[in-house]
């Protein structure tokens, strides 16, 4: 069975879920890429690099804890109830509160504590929506459903854009457009359980009837999905880094104020990722559709690794602005395409788990600890280095490590 061939509820779950991925991804891009950057920058601009890293990282602390704790959760409510949907609402809820705590911070020690708040809230909602992928997607199916998923990263990218270059230029009114955005993308699949309309699949029916967990379900002893870990902790290191100095990496080392004087650093990033948009939708949707098709999924990693090191390095060595385009797009879209693929294999290692939201939260700290590890290595380096060059210094240990994902990636068996 493919995505064309699904059932009419399957392809509307497959929709709603899609849309409520996107948006929670499109909420929380621009709130760590943009938003708090800026804010940083009013609170303390002398010291903004120290003070971003030191929040980034006490942020990642955070969203690491939880997100396993609120997995874990997920999988006994989902023993119980048969769903996660519950949990998904009071995320919802309290994530849009979080948005009005960062709004009334505006001193360093507020301003950490709303990030903690808004970490705990947001993984609330994201921990039990991840693991609906493996809950209820079979696996001939994953490639392409990840892809729509992951075209949160793209679509982040086009709301930065707006936000950088429209009329949301006060933090109010970004805060209210990107809360109002989460309720609109998110509240159409709570609505949808309502109907009894979710199809059940054999992964889910193998969850619902508490399969023994076997030690082989555990990620400390299944080699393959080590592996995998190591991979994506290493490609997501890169964007982790790029993502978050990228407002100061056009500032102080492309020098954007000096080549558009009638511009600011906020509308070259809003140009960046409008440029960058259609190339990782593209990426994504079609390394996602071709890898279902021909049922491999190993190759794209190795391609979109090595494209990611390539970028990376362009930035490091070469930040000249045609080339900042080039490299930014090539980051981009290639980031796109691997975590389309490395979700699709992941899901398939762990499809009959019934510790599969607690594996995710796992796996998610692929995602936090590289947000943890950057800002802790920026501020080492600030101690021994000037600003500009603690970038660069990041930016090519980003590189080396997207390569050496290569060969993580080698190492992985089970899947093609």
């Amino acid at each position: 069975m493919n995505a064309n061939h699904a059932s009419p509820d399957l392809r509307r779950f497959i929709a709603l879920y899609a849309c409520a991925n996107i948006g929670v991804v499109m909420v929380f891009i621009p709130l760590l890429t943009l938003i708090l950057p800026i804010k940083v920058n009013a609170i303390d601009p002398d010291n903004k690099v120290v003070l971003l890293s030191a929040i980034l990282c006490i942020g990642g602390v955070m969203a690491s804890i939880s997100n396993i704790i609120s997995g874990w959760l997920s999988d006994r409510t989902f023993q119980r109830q048969g769903h996660r949907f519950g949990q998904i609402f009071m995320g919802l809820i309290a994530t849009i509160l979080s948005f009005y705590i960062f709004w009334c911070a505006n001193d360093w020690v507020s301003l950490i504590i709303a990030i903690i708040i808004f970490q705990l809230s947001l993984n609330l909602l994201y921990a039990p929506m991840a693991a609906l992928l493996t809950d209820y997607i079979p696996d001939q199916n994953k490639g392409r459903v990840a892809a729509y998923l992951n075209m949160g990263v793209p679509m982040a990218s086009f709301v930065v854009a707006v936000l950088a270059l429209t009329i949301f230029d006060t933090e109010a009114a970004r805060l209210s457009a990107i809360a109002l955005l989460l309720l609109l993308m998110v509240l159409p699949l709570l609505w949808l359980p309502r109907l009894g309309k979710i199809p059940p699949t054999v992964q889910n029916d193998q969850l619902i009837t508490a399969l023994p967990v076997s030690e082989d379900a555990d990620p400390v002893y299944m080699p393959d999905l080590r592996w995998a870990w190591i991979s994506r902790f290493f490609i997501q290191f890169s964007g982790a880094m790029l993502f978050g100095y990228i407002v100061y990496y056009l500032q102080d080392i492309v020098g954007y104020a000096a080549i558009f004087p009638d511009e600011t650093v906020d509308q070259g990033v809003g140009i960046l990722n409008i440029l960058a948009i259609p190339f990782g939708i593209t990426a994504g949707l079609g390394t996602g559709y071709i890898s279902d098709h021909i049922g491999v999924r190993r190759p794209f990693l190795y391609g979109t690794a090595a494209s990611i090191a390539l970028a990376l390095a362009m930035l490091a060595y070469i930040p000249s602005w045609p080339l900042v385009i080039f490299a930014f797009t090539l980051f981009s879209a290639a980031i796109a395409a691997f975590q389309t693929i490395d979700t699709a294999l992941v899901t398939q290692i762990i499809a009959h788990s019934p510790k599969r939201a607690r594996i995710m939260g796992y796996m998610n700290l692929t995602n936090t600890l590289p947000t943890i590890i950057t800002p802790a290595l920026a501020l080492i380096l600030s101690s021994n280095s000037l600003p500009n060059q603690v970038i660069i210094n990041l930016l090519t240990l980003s590189a080396s490590l997207a390569a050496f994902a290569i060969f993580a990636i080698s190492r992985i068996k089970s899947v093609k």
